[in-house]
């Protein structure tokens, strides 16, 4: 059974009132996913304005804290469960022409392991997944929108390819689990060796 919230996750009030739907819903929280991310600004850092930094802040770090601040009581009030943050392989390395993006998603990575240590002993679990290039309609619609761009992203993936939704959906179901109860603080690639270079 689902429930679908429209949301704004770069307000927090709309993030409080998500929160407050799946508790009120199902009775309480067991899990949280902060997934949304897109890129606003690329090109050189010089070439960026204010505007692109603080959408790509927003959007893909600003939003993960609040989703926090109203995840971590919720679960808490649970009796513990987890959260799972999507930091992308661009939290845990560099990339040109899209500085802001990148920042964010290291910004994610600190986030979540400080959250961590703060939620330990509340029973909740906080981690980060870095993940790499996933076969999704945003992707068809930007990088891999062509033959070219697709064979571009497949070559930065040492295994010569990018993942299905479904790769990545069940390795987010079992850190979301309790199979991986001793898992916390944590960012764990699934990214096709793309930062093992």
């Amino acid at each position: 059974r689902a429930l679908f919230v429209p949301t704004d996750v770069t307000v927090e009030q709309d993030v409080a009132r998500l929160t407050e739907a799946a508790v009120s819903e199902f009775g309480r929280l067991d899990a949280a996913f902060n997934n949304a991310g897109a890129v606003h600004a690329f090109g050189p850092v010089a070439q960026i304005d204010e505007s692109g930094w603080r959408a790509d802040l927003e959007l893909n770090l600003t939003s993960v804290f609040y989703g926090l601040r109203h995840q971590v009581p919720a679960l808490a009030a649970s009796g513990g469960g987890a959260i799972l943050n999507n930091a992308s392989n661009l939290g845990v390395v560099g990339m040109g022409s899209v500085a802001p993006y990148v920042a964010a998603k290291h910004g994610v990575v600190g986030l979540t392991r400080a959250v961590a240590l703060e939620a330990a002993d509340q029973g909740v679990r906080v981690n980060a997944l870095v993940s790499g290039a996933v076969d999704t309609p945003a992707f068809r619609n930007s990088m891999g929108a062509t033959p070219e761009g697709v064979a571009a992203i497949e070559a930065l993936h040492p295994v010569g390819r990018i993942a299905s939704a479904e790769e990545i959906a069940s390795f987010c179901a079992y850190l979301l689990s309790g199979e991986a109860s001793f898992v916390t603080g944590a960012a764990l690639a699934i990214d096709g060796g793309f930062t093992a270079r």
